[in-house]
C-alpha cells in the first residue's frame, strides 16, 4: 500500500548516495543514509523494527562479500525477535529450465556470478530466533524502470535491441508492483524457511523481448542478434544467461499466500504502458 495511507506501516530504507535519498523521500519512506558495509549501522537500525526486507544488490566484484557480512549482520540483530528477514535472491538460482517451468522444490544451478546466493538462502532459512524467508524474483520490470529501462536506453543508443542465440530461449518476468504485493503477504504470513518464486504466467522470448523493445525505443522495429562474446562486453557475467530458457512458476505463492499478479505483462507494459513514457 502507499507509504501515505492510514494502515501503511513506516518504512526505513537504506541509502548510500543522494541519488537514492531522494528517491525514497520521493516515494514517502523515511531514510538511512549508509551502505551495506556499514554493519554496526545495519545492526543498530534493525532494533525496534519488525522485521527486515532484504532487497540489496549490484554486481560488483565486492558484492558477494558486502552481501555476506550484511546478512549476517542483519539476522543476528534480529536473533531472538522471532521478526521476519525476507532475503532477495532470483530465479536464475535454478539455471536453465530447459523448457519445464522451475519450482522452488527444483535443484539449484545458478550461474557463476550469483553462486553465492546459495549459501545465504541456507543461512537464511535456518536461521534460529527469526523468521527466515527466501524470495527468487524473475526478471522484474514495471513503473518504467527495473531491466527494461537499461535495455531501452541501450538500444536507444545502438539503434537496434539485440538477443543472443535463436531468440526462442524465454523468460519469467513479474511486475515490480505485484512483486511488492508478494513482500508484503510473506512479511506478514509467510513460515520460517520458505521459499517462493514469483513471475506473473506471461514468460516471453528472448527474440519477442527485443522486438519490443524495439517498438518502445522508436528504432524502426530493428531487432540484431550478437555473438556470447558482444554479449559479454555489454551485460558482463550475468550475459550468459541471455540465450538461456528460464521460466519458472509462482504456484507456490498463490497456493499458500493468496498472491495474484494483476498488472500488465512486460511486453504490453513495453509497448503500451509505463515504458512508452520514456521513449526519447
Amino acid at each position: 500500500m502507499p507509504p501515505n495511507s492510514p494502515d501503511a506501516a513506516t518504512v526505513l530504507g537504506l541509502a548510500a548516495s543522494d541519488a537514492a535519498t531522494a528517491a525514497l523521500d520521493a516515494a514517502g519512506y523515511e531514510t538511512l543514509a549508509g551502505g551495506l558495509a556499514d554493519v554496526e549501522l545495519l545492526a543498530r537500525a534493525v532494533h525496534g523494527t519488525d522485521g527486515v526486507v532484504y532487497a540489496a544488490g549490484a554486481p560488483t566484484p565486492q558484492w558477494p562479500e558486502t552481501e555476506r557480512t550484511a546478512i549476517s549482520a542483519l539476522l543476528g540483530a534480529l536473533s531472538g525477535t522471532g521478526g521476519p528477514l525476507l532475503y532477495t535472491s532470483g530465479s536464475l538460482m535454478h539455471g536453465p529450465t530447459d523448457g519445464r517451468a522451475a519450482t522452488e522444490d527444483s535443484p539449484l544451478a545458478p550461474p557463476a556470478a550469483l553462486a553465492f546466493k546459495a549459501a545465504i538462502e541456507r543461512q537464511v532459512r535456518s536461521a534460529p530466533g527469526v523468521r527466515g524467508v527466501v524470495i527468487r524474483p524473475s526478471s522484474c520490470y514495471g513503473n518504467g524502470g527495473g531491466g527494461p529501462a537499461r535495455l531501452l536506453e541501450l538500444t536507444r543508443r545502438t539503434g537496434a535491441a539485440v538477443h543472443t542465440g535463436d531468440g526462442a530461449a524465454r523468460h519469467s518476468f513479474v511486475h515490480v508492483e505485484d512483486l511488492a504485493r508478494l513482500y508484503a503477504l510473506a512479511f506478514e504470513g509467510a513460515e520460517h524457511g520458505s521459499v517462493y518464486l514469483a513471475e506473473d504466467g506471461h514468460p516471453v522470448t528472448t527474440r519477442r523481448l527485443a522486438e519490443a523493445l524495439a517498438a518502445a525505443a522508436g528504432v524502426g522495429g530493428q531487432v540484431r542478434q550478437i555473438t556470447e562474446e558482444q554479449a559479454e562486453r555489454i551485460f558482463g557475467p550475468l550475459a550468459p544467461t541471455l540465450a538461456m530458457e528460464s521460466v519458472v512458476s509462482s504456484a507456490k505463492a498463490r497456493r499458500e499466500l493468496g498472491w495474484i499478479p494483476r498488472q500488465t505483462d512486460v511486453v504490453t507494459d513495453l509497448t503500451a504502458g509505463s515504458y512508452r513514457d520514456t521513449a526519447a
